[in-house]
């Protein structure tokens, strides 16, 4: 009977262990990748140096990581989606004349590496047969 009920306390501790690392570290990977961002942002129409890109985490949500206050959406380490507010606050850093409704098939996705985050971002213009694909490197 002892030997189940230590059993049963190690299987309890390791498991609390392994909870406590991986949740962890998801903040530690968090916190790495806040900070101010400087780079360029580049399409075939044009390019926009020293743009600024500020990533965030909230106190009270802690495992997410925020661009304009919105949170991105984790896909895998070190990798974030955006959602469309995200992509046409980004598209209003080139062109403040385009809006919500003439935009669509948005995609934004962020990888994050050592002092780097690279943006390739997707999305159509109504009217427009070719997709506009921009793409941003900044450095801390």
């Amino acid at each position: 009977m002892k030997y189940l009920q230590m059993k049963n306390a190690l299987l309890l501790t390791l498991i609390f262990t392994a909870i406590f690392v991986i949740t962890g570290c998801k903040k530690t990977d968090i916190a790495k990748y806040t900070g101010t961002y400087t780079g360029t942002l580049t399409s075939t129409n044009f390019i926009k140096e020293d743009v600024q890109l500020t990533f965030t985490s909230e106190e009270s949500h802690k495992e997410s990581l925020f661009l304009y206050g919105i949170a991105l959406t984790n896909t895998s380490k070190g990798q974030y989606s955006a959602n469309d507010e995200i992509v046409l606050k980004i598209i209003h850093i080139i062109n403040q004349d385009i809006t919500a409704d003439v935009i669509s098939n948005t995609s934004a996705v962020f990888v994050f590496e050592e002092e780097e985050v690279t943006m390739d971002m997707k999305y159509n213009i109504a009217g427009v047969t070719n997709t506009v694909n921009v793409r941003y490197i900044g450095n801390k």
